[in-house]
Parts: C-alpha cells; structure tokens; sequence
C-alpha cells in the first residue's frame, strides 16, 4: 500500500527549524479514507472483501498494482480468527522494484455486535527503503444499514518507529496518497459489484 517512487528528499532541506517538520493536525490516531453505504447486505460485504477464496478480494488486491498474492484461510488463534495476506507491490509499473507485503488481519469476534463486523490490519513492508521505519493499521468495520444495505468505513494510521520528522513527514505523505488510491479502487470495485 506504500509507494515511495516519488520520494523527494531535497523537499525538506530549506526547514528553518533545524530540520523538524511541524506536526499535521491529524497526525495523531487513525484517520478515515473510506466511509459510505453500498446496496448490499454486511454479510454480503463482508464476505466480499474477507471470505475464504475471495475472487473479488484478489481483484482488489490486483487492483492496487500487486501481484504474487497470497490469502492464508482464517484460522483461531487465542479465541481470534486471523489470517496472513501477503504480496509484492509494484513501485513502478515500468521497474521491477516491488515491496514485499505482508498483511495480517484479525478479527475479534468480542468486538463484532449484532449488526457490525470489525476487522483489524497490520501492514508490514520490506525491500524499499525506510520500509523498517513504520508499519500501518487498518481498521474495516461494516454496519448494517438494513437489511438490503451496510455501511463501511476504513480507517488508517502510521505506526513510526525511531525515524527522523523530516522523513517522517514524507513518508506520511507519500503513504497517505496510497490510502487514497487503494480505497478509491476499492469502492470502484464495489460500486460495480453493485451493478451485478
């Protein structure tokens, strides 16, 4: 979900600061990239996207420019369904640099109610640089509208581990206009399945 094929170092060198780039205002905490009602049930959804053998969720996957994909099935672990999703994710269509991601997903049924499910996503990346600087949360919760209608919202956030604020806010930068991009392919998948 990261993409770094544009990362312009130099774009921080004129800092008057000493070289600390002033904090985002949301820079704390998730931050909402999907949000919106599809005609369809939440159990319909929610197999769409998490159930085992998904053809819909590999196109998705497919869609955010990724390839050698790998969908573990869910399995129970510490009263947790979880599952490892893993793929290379293309940088640059036209180069062979690619991250290797690694997805785990999980989902509590203790956090689900009777009309939501939550699912909850930890995004490792390797092989770019800074990739050992930060990880990624997801969170996906669907809603029941009614009965013929859900809702879903995605939320995400950076996790950063010991990296510089000027790299930091690149990174930031640079992933948030990932999210935007992967949602924005999700819900076009989602709007088409609509019409099917």
């Amino acid at each position: 979900m990261s993409d770094f094929e544009d990362i312009d170092f130099d774009e921080a060198v004129d800092l008057e600061d000493g070289g600390e780039a002033a904090p985002e205002p949301d820079e704390v905490g998730f931050k909402e990239y999907l949000n919106r009602n599809y005609d369809m049930s939440r159990d319909t959804l929610y197999q769409l996207i998490f159930g085992d053998d998904s053809a819909f969720y590999l196109d998705y996957v497919k869609g955010r420019k990724s390839s050698d994909i790998s969908v573990e099935k869910w399995k129970t672990e510490d009263g947790k369904e979880k599952r490892i999703v893993s793929y290379r994710y293309h940088i640059k269509k036209k180069e062979k640099k690619a991250s290797h991601v690694t997805e785990l997903q999980t989902r509590d049924p203790k956090k689900d109610s009777s009309n939501c499910n939550i699912v909850e996503n930890e995004v490792r990346n390797k092989g770019v640089l800074y990739a050992d600087n930060f990880h990624i949360l997801e969170r996906w919760t669907i809603t029941d509208v009614n009965n013929s209608k859900c809702n879903i919202s995605v939320h995400a956030e950076i996790k950063f581990h010991k990296v510089n604020k000027v790299i930091k806010s690149i990174i930031k930068k640079k992933i948030r206009s990932g999210f935007k991009d992967a949602y924005a392919v999700l819900d076009s998948l989602l709007l088409e399945q609509m019409k099917q």
